[in-house]
């Protein structure tokens, strides 16, 4: 998966997302895992996800549970993404050109993440408390720029 239009925020959510799956044991990285980097206090986003009226801590144990679930490896080589990952960035690209953008940065891939059957099944996100939409309105208001 080489995406040359990602910012280098997501480029740390990428780097974050592996050492995160190395930490649980995952011989590779999945949506939950770049949902838990998302909500990493490097990236940013935590202050964004709360003007949405919605709790980070929530989100970031949303994708621990996930990520918990997620198939275990035996032996340390290089976490590459699971193929889930590509149809995440593919959505997120949609998002990136939908929004104008030149580059996909961590709201495109937030919103990617909340689109059903980008990254997760349509029953996974009844769980989860943010859409699109929202993530959508919240941006071009101004406050993600």
């Amino acid at each position: 998966m080489d995406f040359l239009n990602i910012n280098e925020t997501v480029q740390s959510v990428i780097r974050i997302s592996k050492g995160v799956a190395r930490e649980y044991g995952n011989a590779s990285y999945a949506p939950a895992h770049l949902l838990f980097a998302l909500m990493h206090k490097e990236v940013g986003l935590r202050s964004f996800v709360e003007s949405l009226g919605k709790d980070a801590d929530y989100l970031r144990e949303w994708a621990e549970v996930r990520i918990e679930e997620y198939p275990k490896a035996a032996g340390a080589g290089e976490i590459m993404p699971d193929p889930k990952v590509n149809e995440l960035f593919e959505q997120a690209d949609n998002v990136r050109i939908k929004w104008g953008l030149l580059e996909i940065n961590p709201l495109c891939l937030l919103a990617a993440i909340a689109t059903p059957e980008a990254g997760f099944s349509t029953d996974e996100l009844r769980s989860f408390p943010i859409r699109e939409r929202e993530i959508h309105d919240l941006f071009t208001s101004g406050m993600g720029n």
